[in-house]
């Protein structure tokens, strides 16, 4: 998974697990990942293999949003702090899945390994 921010491809730009970036002065954050509750409140616990892959569990996890992503952003406005009176963030940004995505692929193969989509 990719924790730090980092240009993806030309004119895409990926915030990392949690990131700011200041962009034509605006300040833009991020959180990525899916929320699971079991896994909030750990911190990043997954480990490679010598191979440098995760193991099985840890491919699944690793892209759950966790406590500290969400702690490091707050830290931003720790103390009310402002910029120049304006807000710490100008906008901030989360991802889920695009409603209808299991239309695009291989839907029935997808929900007999998903069901829950």
């Amino acid at each position: 998974p990719l924790c730090e921010s980092r240009w993806l491809a030309p004119n895409i730009y990926y915030l990392g697990a949690a990131g700011v970036v200041n962009f034509g002065g605006i300040r833009i954050g991020g959180s990525s990942g899916i929320y699971k509750s079991g896994d909030y409140l750990k911190g990043h616990f997954e480990s490679h293999r010598p191979d440098g892959q995760l193991d099985q569990s840890g491919v699944r996890s690793a892209y759950h949003t966790r406590q500290t992503q969400i702690f490091q952003l707050a830290q931003l406005g720790a103390g009310g702090e402002q910029r120049r009176g304006a807000p710490v963030l100008d906008l901030f940004l989360s991802h889920d899945w695009p409603t209808g995505v299991v239309r695009f692929g291989n839907g029935p193969a997808l929900l007999r390994a998903k069901p829950y989509f």
